[in-house]
């Protein structure tokens, strides 16, 4: 496959308490062909989501858009605007797109 290169910020949040006190950056070196396995632990694990965050995170990132996510998960709209914000302050993103970026790099980093 082909490879990718990918470097995101971390957010200072998740940085909090560790033995660095500098900005930090997450380098994702993987194969950007390769269906990731276990994507929804790997998002709970780097950013701390819970499992429906988790859910719609990967929704997002296979191309759907809220009230598509909603249908798939069988939630309200609403709720998942609500995830979405919360996603959004736990990835350090503020946009859709940059949340997509995130979890792509993250997805395509997972090495079989």
């Amino acid at each position: 496959g082909e490879a990718s290169l990918v470097a995101t910020p971390v957010p200072a949040r998740l940085a909090a308490g560790a033995a660095w006190s500098r900005p930090l950056a997450l380098v994702l070196l993987g194969d950007s062909q390769q269906a990731p396995a276990g994507g929804e632990d790997l998002l709970q694990e780097v950013y701390r989501l819970t499992p429906a965050e988790a859910r719609v995170a990967l929704s997002l990132a296979r191309g759907g858009v809220p009230a598509q996510v909603a249908a798939e998960l069988r939630v309200s709209l609403a709720t998942v605007r609500t995830q979405m914000k919360s996603i959004f302050l736990k990835t350090g993103t503020a946009r859709q797109a940059d949340l997509v970026r995130a979890v792509q790099a993250v997805l395509a980093s997972t090495i079989r």
